[in-house]
């Protein structure tokens, strides 16, 4: 959590940070929580579940992505390497962010001014752009809802 908490404090960017109600592994010092999205969310540092993953893309947010176990990392192949709407900050459970890459990283995603951050701009219109193709499948008549019907 310190780590994290000194990247995203380097940054230099606004964040919000939400963390859940503590359970035994917070207590315990173990593990902290993670943040929630908000149409304001510039980049979202995710461990790369699905159901965050789907998040994300409907908000048409890029992910930095911190798979820790099971489809996670399949997840991060298709979205860092091939769709290229999220970038890796880190792999694995046992693994922590290096705080100065995570701030780095962090800032070019959502900051536009510098020639640094073109990375991230291209980013963010990728995944707009697959906001708006998850948003058309989804619609009535749209491929989801015509492959879902059969």
């Amino acid at each position: 959590m310190e780590e994290l908490a000194t990247g995203l404090d380097q940054s230099g960017v606004r964040f919000a940070w939400s963390v859940r109600e503590a359970t035994i592994g917070h207590v315990s010092g173990e593990y902290g929580g993670g943040p929630t999205m908000h149409r304001a969310v510039g980049s979202f540092l995710t461990h790369f579940g699905w159901n965050s993953v789907m998040e994300s893309v409907v908000a048409g947010v890029p992910m930095l992505a911190w798979p820790m176990g099971a489809d996670q990392f399949m997840n991060a192949t298709l979205l860092v390497d091939q769709m290229k709407v999220a970038v890796r900050v880190c792999e694995g459970a046992e693994t922590i962010p290096n705080a100065a890459e995570l701030a780095r990283v962090l800032a070019e995603s959502v900051t536009s001014a510098s020639a640094s951050a073109s990375a991230g701009r291209v980013m963010k219109r990728r995944a707009m752009e697959l906001s708006k193709a998850a948003m058309h499948a989804i619609k009535e008549g749209g491929t989801s809802s015509r492959t879902w019907m059969l």
